[in-house]
């Protein structure tokens, strides 16, 4: 495996590892966020749903009454919401709410005897929502009935998708980045001085000595190529040694011949 490969896999793994354990964590922490923030919007619709209910009750007017729930059930993020009246009795039910009966009979009996409010989270067919329960009063204080907001918590699960794939996005991006980058410095920084090393090596090993390397960094390559040189310079001055021997001897035999 090439050198560049190998630090791709060193680089990328950890990577992805980390970037990960963000999004998780990212995830996490926004979609608690995102709960408390749903809460306190669906508290404030409660409120408001519940005064204007309320002066609607004392007054009777119905039509107006049967007018603002429809306005309510419009909003974005509210699935419905259901009137009772004081006997427990559904006085009005938006029409998103027709497929899903009402399950909370126990806690509708508590609000109208006297409990505050009810929040809980529920899961209606395929949506999660968080259902709020309030008593609805008269202005002499008598519980006249109770108002039941669902608000949807699909935003919280939208936004999570919408988190993993910037996640995703970016974890592409700096792989593919990462990728480029190690693979060209590996290239051009690495790859190429080996190459021509070895190339030289090889011209050494076929007995040619071949041209010094220019030495323009300072790190291990180039104090690789320091010793590189330094190697064919005892090299040469070995040959050159040993040519001066060989010449010498030669000319002893010519002088030995000679005197023969």
């Amino acid at each position: 495996m090439r050198l560049g490969t190998r630090l791709v896999i060193a680089l990328v793994v950890p990577l992805v590892v980390l970037m990960t354990l963000f999004g998780y964590l990212d995830q996490r922490i926004s979609a608690r966020h995102l709960h408390v923030e749903l809460s306190r919007e669906g508290r404030a619709v409660v409120r408001t749903s519940q005064l204007a209910l309320e002066d609607y009750l004392r007054d009777r007017q119905l039509d107006d009454l049967h007018e603002l729930a429809d306005q309510i059930s419009n909003f974005e993020r509210i699935l419905g919401i259901r009137i009772f009246g004081a006997d427990g009795g559904l006085i009005y039910q938006s029409r998103s709410l027709d497929v899903h009966p009402f399950a909370e009979p126990d806690t509708l009996g508590q609000v109208l005897g006297g409990a505050r409010r009810s929040e809980t989270q529920r899961v209606l067919g395929a949506h999660p929502v968080i259902s709020f329960l309030v008593p609805l009063s008269s202005p002499q204080g008598d519980i006249v009935g109770a108002l039941q907001v669902l608000q949807l918590e699909s935003y919280v699960d939208e936004d999570a998708r919408q988190a993993r794939e910037s996640v995703a996005l970016v974890t592409l991006a700096m792989i593919l980045a990462t990728t480029g980058i190690v693979l060209l410095v590996t290239r051009v920084g690495v790859s190429r001085p080996v190459e021509d090393l070895v190339r030289r090596f090889r011209d050494v090993r076929s007995n040619e000595l071949p041209d010094r390397i220019t030495v323009r960094r300072r790190d291990e390559l180039g104090r690789l190529a320091l010793e590189f040189n330094g190697m064919c310079d005892r090299l040469q001055s070995s040959q050159r040694q040993l040519a001066a021997e060989q010449e010498e001897r030669r000319r002893m035999e010519d002088r030995m011949r000679n005197a023969e």
